[in-house]
């Protein structure tokens, strides 16, 4: 018997690195859950061609990060579709470009909500719903903005962070 095929949760998914990711889970057979804040009718065109090149589904939803209500809604809902993610790659992100004395407060912050606040909802929301699901194993990850690596996190431990 055929095990059914991982469930891939992907943010920043319409930017090229996202693009690229998701379209290798799709050769694999994976079940893509993208969001980024594209439109709907974006992402519904990528899905399609998604599905043409091999994933065994694919759903869009245009979500921010930053949104732990939406974020959860869109993995609750992949969860009753398909299961729980096996895969989170949190690769939405946000660059403010400017010099120091010209770059707002605001885009300053908005920088943070979206790279580093984003990053741990995703990371957050994707891990409840492992272990609400009964996931063993013991996820971890990158994030490249931060630079901050989550060596392990699971039912019993704390999370061990470093610094880099």
């Amino acid at each position: 018997m055929t095990p059914p095929p991982h469930v891939v949760l992907l943010t920043g998914a319409g930017g090229d690195l996202g693009r690229a990711l998701a379209r290798e889970f799709a050769r694999q057979g994976a079940v893509l859950a993208l969001c980024d804040l594209l439109p709907q009718t974006v992402g519904e065109q990528a899905v399609r061609g998604l599905l043409a090149e091999g994933a065994a589904a694919a759903h869009y939803r245009s979500v921010d990060v930053t949104d732990a209500s939406a974020l959860q809604d869109f993995v609750a809902e992949m969860g009753t579709a398909h299961g729980p993610p096996k895969v989170c790659i949190v690769n939405a992100g946000v660059v403010e470009r400017g010099a120091l004395l010209e770059l707002s407060p605001e885009a300053w912050r908005r920088t943070l909500e979206v790279n580093l606040t984003g990053a741990f909802l995703t990371a957050q929301i994707a891990a409840q719903a492992m272990v609400t699901a009964g996931q063993a194993g013991q996820p971890s990850g990158r994030h490249q903005a931060s630079g901050m690596e989550t060596r392990t996190f699971g039912v019993n431990s704390r999370p061990q962070t470093t610094h880099r």
